[in-house]
């Protein structure tokens, strides 16, 4: 092969790469430019979401935690009312005891 003919060879490998191997080159880092963007902004979608479910994790350990000192409160207010009760029927008892002695009493007051 003469120098000539390699000379051509040449010019037309690089007129080749320039035409057809180059716009490919180029247009991979493109669309890998654009994939690079989109992982970012992938990225940064994520972490949103995971600060957000932090917030949303911490709202329901607190939102747990206050329904258990309310079932605490309820369950004493639960006691408290049940002894109430008792006392108040205790108290019923006594009152109608009561009565019947001052009824009692007034009956032995009219016969003397």
């Amino acid at each position: 092969m003469s120098n000539t003919d390699q000379t051509e060879m040449l010019h037309l490998f690089t007129e080749a790469f320039k035409k057809v191997v180059l716009p490919e080159i180029k247009e991979l880092r493109a669309e890998f430019s654009e994939m690079k963007a989109t992982q970012d902004e992938m990225r940064n979608q994520i972490d949103f979401l995971f600060k957000q479910f932090e917030k949303l994790d911490t709202e329901y350990v607190a939102i747990k935690h206050a329904l258990l000192r309310i079932e605490r409160k309820l369950d004493s207010f639960e006691k408290s009312k049940t002894e109430l009760e008792k006392e108040v029927k205790s108290l019923k008892a006594e009152m109608k005891s009561l009565q019947q002695r001052v009824a009692q009493l007034e009956k032995e007051l009219k016969a003397l």
